[in-house]
């Protein structure tokens, strides 16, 4: 009962993160413990698990892998503004730890979220501020790429994308550099590389940041309290992933080698606030 009242304080101290979690075949391990280091962080935490997931593993073990307790279930009923969920209580927040989820905040889910598209879904709840995808998939970056909103986990991406949340994904299930790749002795064909630079590409266009696994830190103070960099580097890798749109957070500061890259190789840089072309 501590922020009754205060839920915008509540937001700014603790923000709500929604966690997509997805099964892949690969990269699991660097994903999973990515969400136990944001568990770690003022942060209030909650996982939305893919069906294909809950197949192989259990409520009890997702709980243990991730450090995370609070799910949005399916049917649940849903609250789209930051108050106060019908209970009207949001746990003891004066015990409330750095895990992220010792307090129940009482956030509902979102009605039809396994079934089928029906059309009649609400939107993200709107004190929601991160999206973060510590699996991504193949098949999950093709549906993203191509903006297929058949399955519930691309809806709430595509959500957050439009409107303005910050929208994070690991890397280290499509790239082969990782260590993962490397244990398995795996590698992909030239082809599969190039394809799969090209849906990195598109992911980047549309707002998504791609992290290595250290960069979820950065990501998260960057995104409250710095102003986002776009350098040579940025350009490079866009070209590299046949993207010509490159859209730029709010504020985001653009390096001269930048601009003149962009240039070079036809490269729009668009801000986020207003889509004026840079």
């Amino acid at each position: 009962m501590l922020y009754r009242g205060r839920e915008d304080e509540l937001d700014r101290r603790y923000p709500r993160m929604l966690i997509l979690l997805t099964q892949h075949w690969i990269g699991m391990e660097e994903g999973l413990a990515a969400v136990r280091r944001l568990a770690g962080m003022k942060l209030r935490l909650q996982l939305y698990v893919d069906p294909a997931l809950r197949q192989v593993m259990g409520q009890r073990e997702i709980v243990q892998a991730t450090g995370v307790d609070d799910f949005l279930e399916p049917g649940a009923e849903f609250r789209i503004a930051g108050g106060f969920c019908n209970s009207g209580n949001f746990g003891n927040l004066g015990n409330f730890s750095n895990s992220g989820n010792s307090a129940n905040f009482g956030v509902s889910g979102n009605p039809g979220i396994s079934g089928n598209h029906t059309g009649m879904e609400p939107p993200l709840a709107s004190n929601i501020q991160y999206l973060f995808i510590p699996v991504l998939s193949f098949s999950l970056m093709s549906r993203i790429s191509r903006l297929d909103d058949e399955s519930p986990v691309v809806r709430l991406i595509l959500q957050g994308l439009c409107s303005g949340r910050q929208v994070a994904a690991l890397r280290a299930g499509v790239e082969d550099d990782g260590p993962e790749w490397t244990a398995r002795g795996c590698s992909m064909p030239p082809a599969m590389r190039r394809e799969a630079a090209n849906m990195l590409g598109s992911l980047r266009s549309y707002g998504v940041t791609l992290l290595g696994s250290e960069g979820i830190s950065e990501w998260i103070g960057g995104s409250r309290e710095k102003k986002e960099l776009i350098a040579g580097d940025d350009i490079l890798s866009a070209v590299s992933g046949g993207v010509t749109e490159l859209k730029t957070g709010r504020g985001s500061i653009i390096t001269p080698l930048a601009r003149d890259l962009a240039a070079q190789y036809g490269i729009q840089i668009l801000q986020a606030r207003d889509g004026e072309t840079m």
